[in-house]
C-alpha cells in the first residue's frame, strides 16, 4: 500500500539518533521540524538546511492517528 497523505514518512530510525531519543520510530511521518512544515522531502530538505548540527527544535510527528510532538537534538549530516 502506498502513502497518501502529508508528512514524510520515516524510512529508519538509528539506535541512539536523535530521532530515536525523540520516539520517532519507522514508520512515523515527520509533520514539522523546527517551526516548519514538512509536507514533502523538499520542505524537510529546505528546514534542516536553516538548522544546525547539535541544535535542538521542536518536531510533530504522526503515527497512526495520533499526532505526537517532542524535542529533538540534531546530530551531524
Amino acid at each position: 500500500m502506498t502513502y497518501q497523505g502529508e508528512g514524510v514518512r520515516v524510512s529508519s530510525v538509528q539506535p541512539g539518533s536523535g530521532a530515536e531519543q525523540a520516539g520517532i520510530r519507522t514508520g512515523d511521518r515527520l509533520l514539522v521540524l523546527g517551526g516548519t512544515k514538512t509536507p514533502n522531502l523538499r520542505a524537510l530538505a529546505d528546514a534542516l538546511r536553516d538548522l544546525q548540527p547539535g541544535q535542538t527544535v521542536e518536531v510533530e510527528f504522526a503515527r497512526e492517528v495520533a499526532t505526537l510532538r517532542s524535542t529533538l537534538r540534531l546530530g551531524e549530516r
